[in-house]
């Protein structure tokens, strides 16, 4: 039994030469050495020989229609039995099964006549010159256009285009043959538009992928070969997949690109194409707006065999992982967006995926997992990476981090946690109820941890608050361990609620209690001061008349077992307190009460009345009232060198000085703009139906670029010259990779112009990511140095392109060797629309490379 190296080599020597032999390199007494072997070929093999040369033979003699191809094709065959070289009830039965595979080639429109041609294929034939010696047709002329071009394929003999325009050949300089068992892929464009039966898109694909074998066959040899760099390749690996319709035309395709690439390539062209994405992610819905990831799907999916599909989708992974472990989160990101949307719809086998994720998860660099999860930038497109592991979900995270010894393992769980936002909070808090009802019972370690995360995850709207200060009521117990109450006290005084405001007063009472000697707690001294400067730091915070209450009461208890307590009140002074007239009343009868009296006509004081003066001039700081003010200027006059005297004097200069400032907008979202990704931040802040003003700065903190957008739409925008929509589509196509700073406001400036705009984002994020793709795969057919010259042949538009003096001014410039980057500076258009000009000029040949091209 042959092994599937020894059937691959003898299918695709079937191809090549069933190939030669439609092409009259081989005469029939040659061919007929193999044609025993092209008898048992299956009919499909057979179909994708002659669609690889159908596809060769594209650019053949002028008025040739693509039925009249595939008559010649079944014409060569039969051939051989009008040459008695095969018997005749062998060649019919082999022409049967041949037919249909024939047929799927042809056009819709032509195929009644290429049916009705072939049940007369013994009874006529005339002959043109084409690239084969004798091109054989029926009598009459074409099957459906009557002998002229199929529409789309252009009387110059031509490759097709989606605009089903002429593009300009030259003559035995073929589109892309495929390598020997690569099959051809579509050969024209879409049957309504180009007069054929397949997609333009992937007629688009054969003009790119043929214009990029010719740009690797033209590169200057090195050391006997040439050396295509790895972006170059990963472009070829995207047009061969783009124009593959199936396993065998891909893996025929992928073997070329591997003698083509080599080392560069490896052993996966998964990796290579996943080193060519940006990085930056995409929304997670738009991945696939980028051909390198429709690429990388679309290997996977033609796999010929299940072990195949499940070795790719393996590569697709681990290859994720690699880029993850370099720092490279965005192609991490975009990768296991495609994985998880490939597992979703279902495109890989389930009983696999579990293997393939435990088999790829410990290649995971924790450090780097660490690092990330400790910028709070990052942990956006984070969680997409957390989300495809199941290792690294709120639950399992909890489970390890409940039965963890290392404090610093413990620590590296947390931050992963805090990660996830609020769905580690949810289940965090499920946690802790289950703690408290008895149902699962928990190390004070863990407890602890678990109140941290609640605190420090901010809580989402739809939480219920009031059960969550039951669970801190619950937790905040100074009977509890210390750790745990200090951060249920914490938490607790990030809340405002009158039931917070209740509970710590409640609880400095029992401290107060504790450290004067009427209730027992299980903590030191120390440790109960602890607290308790925890506690009324809070509640000085706090402004409520109940808060300052207690705040004052506690201040002016004078029991030394307390601690300071009138350095705790000095907090207060970051309040106003004149709306309780009587509490101001109240510590200013304490200031008085403590200042100093004349003995034998000298001012007697202490340390310690000095000591609490101070303090509660501290306490009434921000408090501007006659009142105050009568008792400051007092103090500082009839106390004039007392050490207290020139806080009192600071402190009345300081009252109604704070005029309050003109408010000034500040940023709310700021960060690495490379990070974050542009398409994901204006979906952010779209989504979040904000106003503001977003401002890009480049690596040297100029402003780059803004953009203004209100309530969630887009209202103005400029990048330099470009103003509107070209602006955000330029910088889409061109992604900074400076940082950004959003400011929340509604007072926008005018507009820079009063063209119309998109406000959509969506809308013109899908546009702009559509173009960075056709940009970037553009930009390997036509690098940002190269230059060319014109060959004299006349350029064409570009459908879409409704621009004739844009289409102009491009070419006078292309012509006179300017690089492509070069006029895309100088004209007020997003890059996009040059480069594809500059594309389309180079396929159809009005332009060719220049001698002096730029190094690129």
């Amino acid at each position: 039994m042959e092994d599937d190296h020894t059937g691959s080599e003898r299918q695709d020597a079937r191809l090549d030469l069933i190939a030669r032999y439609l092409s009259d390199e081989i005469a029939p007494m040659i061919f007929l050495d193999a044609v025993d072997d092209l008898l048992q070929a299956p009919a499909r093999v057979v179909g994708l020989a002659v669609r690889g040369w159908l596809v060769s033979q594209l650019r053949g003699a002028p008025g040739v229609a693509i039925s009249d191809y595939l008559y010649h094709a079944v014409k060569k065959l039969h051939l051989l039995g009008e040459l008695e070289l095969v018997p005749a009830p062998e060649l019919a039965a082999f022409l049967r099964g041949v037919f249909p595979e024939i047929l799927k080639l042809c056009p819709d429109q032509e195929r009644a006549a290429l049916v009705q041609n072939l049940e007369h294929i013994g009874s006529s034939e005339t002959s043109l010159a084409s690239r084969v010696e004798v091109l054989h047709r029926p009598a009459g002329g074409s099957g459906a256009s009557g002998g002229g071009a199929p529409p789309g394929v252009g009387v110059g003999g031509g490759r097709p285009t989606a605009q089903g325009q002429a593009v300009g050949a030259v003559a035995g300089q073929p589109v892309y043959a495929p390598a020997a068992g690569a099959g051809a892929g579509p050969v024209a464009g879409g049957a309504a538009q180009a007069g054929t039966a397949l997609p333009v898109s992937v007629v688009q694909g054969l003009g790119r992928l043929n214009l990029l074998l010719d740009r690797i066959e033209n590169m200057p040899a090195t050391g006997g070969s040439r050396a295509p760099d790895a972006e170059l390749l990963a472009g070829v690996a995207t047009e061969m997949a783009a124009v593959s319709s199936d396993g065998i035309e891909l893996d025929g395709r992928l073997r070329r690109l591997q003698e083509l690439g080599g080392s560069q390539i490896g052993s996966s062209v998964l990796r290579l194409l996943g080193r060519s994405l940006p990085d930056w992610a995409p929304p997670s819905g738009e991945i696939q707006q980028l051909g390198a990831v429709r690429a990388m799907q679309k290997i996977i999916n033609l796999a010929q065999e299940s072990e195949e599909t499940q070795r790719r989708f393996s590569e697709l992974v681990a290859a994720a992982v690699e880029q993850f472990n370099e720092g490279a989160l965005g192609r991490a990101v975009t990768m296991l967006d495609l994985a998880q949307r490939m597992i979703d719809d279902e495109e890989v086998d389930a009983t696999i995926i579990k293997a393939v994720v435990g088999q790829v998860y410990p290649n995971l660099d924790h450090l780097q997992l660490r690092a990330m999860a400790d910028s709070e930038e990052k942990h956006q497109l984070l969680r997409r990476v957390m989300a495809f592991f199941p290792q690294l979900g709120p639950e399992e995270l909890l489970l390890e981090l409940e039965v963890e010894p290392k404090r610093d393992r413990r620590r590296t769980l947390i931050s992963l946690l805090t990660v996830h936002g609020t769905t580690a909070r949810t289940t965090v808090f499920a946690a802790l109820r289950d703690g408290i009802s008895g149902v699962r019972q928990f190390p004070w370690h863990f407890e602890r941890n678990l109140l941290y995360l609640l605190r420090s995850i901010p809580r989402s709207d739809s939480e219920p608050l009031d059960a969550e200060i039951d669970v801190l009521v619950h937790f905040s117990d100074p009977a509890g361990p210390l750790a745990v109450v200090r951060e249920a006290l914490t938490a607790l005084s990030q809340i405002s609620h009158d039931r917070v405001d209740t509970t710590l007063a409640a609880r400095m009472s029992e401290l107060e209690d504790a450290l004067t000697g009427s209730r027992e707690l299980p903590h030191t001294q120390e440790e109960l001061r602890g607290l308790l400067d925890s506690i009324v730091v809070a509640l000085a915070r706090t402004p409520t008349a109940a808060a300052r209450r207690a705040v004052v009461s506690h201040g002016l208890n004078r029991s030394g077992a307390l601690g300071d307590t009138l350095g705790r009140l000095a907090r207060l002074g970051l309040q106003d307190l004149s709306p309780e007239p009587q509490l101001v009343e109240r510590l200013l009868g304490a200031v008085r009460a403590e200042l100093p009296t004349k003995v034998f006509g000298l001012t007697v004081t202490t340390s310690r009345r000095a000591h609490a003066i101070d303090r509660l001039i501290q306490a009434l700081a921000g408090t501007d009232t006659p009142a105050v003010r009568q008792l400051l200027t007092d103090i500082a006059s009839r106390f004039a060198g007392q050490p207290f005297a020139e806080p009192a004097a600071r402190t009345l200069a300081q009252l109604g000085t704070a005029v309050q400032e003109e408010e000034r907008p500040t940023a709310s979202l700021s960060g690495d703009l490379k990070l974050f990704g542009l398409p994901n931040l204006l979906q952010n802040l779209s989504d979040s139906q904000v106003s503001g003003v977003l401002t890009l700065f480049d690596q040297d903190g100029a402003v780059s670029a803004s953009m203004v957008i209100d309530r969630g739409a887009l209202r103005d925008a400029r990048a330099g010259a470009l103003l509107g929509d070209t602006a955000v589509f330029q910088l889409l196509e061109r992604p900074g990779t400076g940082r950004f700073v959003f400011v929340n406001r509604t007072d926008f400036p005018p507009r820079d112009t009063e063209e119309s705009m998109t406000d959509s984002v969506t809308a013109i994020l899908l546009e702009g990511m559509r173009r960075y793709d056709e940009l970037a795969r553009a930009t390997t057919v036509v690098p940002d140095h190269a230059r060319y010259r014109p060959t004299g042949r006349k350029p064409s538009s570009i459908e879409e392109e409704g621009d004739p003096e844009l289409v102009r001014s491009v070419w006078l410039q292309a012509a006179e060797g300017c690089t492509p980057v070069e006029c895309e500076h100088t004209l007020a258009v997003d890059s996009f629309r040059v480069r594809r000009l500059y594309e389309q000029w180079l396929a159809e040949e009005a332009l060719t490379p220049s001698e002096e091209s730029a190094p690129d």
